[in-house]
């Protein structure tokens, strides 16, 4: 609607109600001379003049009032049908007349206001409210700066251009509504569903103060994250996950984790590491149960340990017992001294079955099956046999020699 249009509406709007207030008037003043109420609308007689009359309000209050028409405005189908119903019930005639002259305000303010000439000092406080003028309200709302759209359904577009209160408000009538206020902020509320949809790029970015400026995501339900091609995550700073139930990661390729500091991994209960092919590569390896519990591995193949440094040792300590139990044979290979010495006593027991050995399972140099006698020891050097009480050998026959 353009500028003159909106200003003619109203200046019509005026003529319409000063013409509605003239033929109720007049309405009036034939009754209370005792002419008969019963009248045609448009009757030439209330075409045009002025009538004058004194109003008395519910309150007791009286007031004069003196409106003249040339008669060319014409009354709206319900301002007709008002005026019909009051020729027939004189006592409607008081209610509409109060209805006219505020409606007859409300539109005098609107042509003020248009034309500049509105005082706004002279308004009076809301009735029940404070009389202290808000001279800093939060939003700053200021005629004729302020435009609002409304429609029927009750959709509503609002823009203000206040000075210091510059924003855009879309509402729809489900309560639905887009806020951006004076203060740079953005307000988007949706009471059902919410769609992006970008056909190509999709930017968002949050925040200018690493420090002070954060991002809030909260999903009352769950969240579905599918991304078809490649995605990646990077943080400058920390990171912190924390699932309170179950957390499972499928990988259909290669899946890689590197710290360039320490990583740890802690349950509370079991932890469970299963693989065709398990390699463990590092500089130092600490196994820590001190606080109790046990080892056990189950190797279905080989199961080889390796020094590969010559001036390293490779120990075994137990303050308990030490078991060792082989099905087949058992091979030991000292490249220097073999050296034993036992607190106790030293009981060795050879029944001399025939077992079969691991073809090949012996160090090379090494025999890797025995012969027909049951203990065979060959000594390269001297043998010293230094016993503080009795040698004893037993056997069916003893060569020397």
């Amino acid at each position: 609607m353009s500028e003159h249009t909106f200003k003619d509406e109203f200046r019509n709007k005026k003529a319409e109600l000063i013409e509605n207030d003239r033929k109720l008037r007049e309405l009036q003043a034939q009754i209370a001379a005792g002419n008969d109420p019963r009248i045609v609308v448009n009757d030439p007689n209330f075409s045009s003049g002025s009538v004058s009359s004194t109003r008395t309000y519910s309150d007791g209050s009286t007031s004069t009032v003196t409106i003249s028409s040339d008669g060319t405005a014409t009354l709206n189908n319900e301002q007709q049908n008002n005026l019909q119903r009051a020729s027939n019930d004189p006592s409607l005639i008081e209610g509409l007349l109060e209805e006219n002259q505020n409606e007859l305000n409300r539109v005098d303010k609107k042509i003020a206001q248009d034309e500049g000439t509105f005082d706004y000092n002279g308004i009076n406080p809301f009735t029940g409210g404070t009389d202290n003028p808000n001279t800093s309200p939060s939003v700053k709302i200021k005629y004729p700066y302020n435009w609002v759209q409304a429609t029927s359904a009750g959709h509503m577009f609002e823009m203000n251009n206040t000075e210091d209160g510059e924003y855009i408000r879309l509402l729809n009538a489900n309560g639905n509504f887009l806020n951006i206020d004076e203060k740079k902020n953005n307000n988007l509320v949706s009471y059902n569903d919410t769609y992006i949809l970008s056909d190509h790029n999709l930017v968002i970015r949050v925040g200018k103060d690493v420090n002070n400026d954060r991002m809030a995501l909260h999903i009352v339900g769950d969240v579905n994250l599918y991304v078809e091609g490649n995605m990646h995550s990077e943080v400058e700073g920390d990171r912190f996950d924390r699932v309170n139930g179950n957390y499972q990661m499928q990988v259909g390729g290669v899946a890689t984790i590197q710290s360039d500091e320490n990583l740890a991994i802690q349950a509370k209960n079991e932890m469970k590491l299963q693989s065709n092919a398990y390699t463990n590569k590092t500089v130092f390896l600490e196994n820590d149960l001190s606080e109790g519990g046990s080892i056990k591995e189950n190797v279905r193949g080989n199961y080889e340990v390796k020094i590969l440094k010559s001036s390293a040792a490779y120990s075994v300590v137990s303050n308990g017992d030490i078991r060792s139990r082989a099905s087949g044979c058992r091979y030991e290979y000292t490249f220097g001294n073999h050296l034993s010495k036992v607190i106790g006593k030293l009981r060795m027991r050879v029944d001399g079955a025939s077992q079969s050995c691991i073809k090949g399972g012996g160090f090379p140099g090494m025999f890797d099956e025995p012969d027909n006698a049951t203990y065979r020891l060959n000594v390269g050097g001297n043998i010293d046999i230094d016993a503080s009480g009795i040698v004893d050998i037993d056997g069916t026959e003893i060569y020397l020699n």
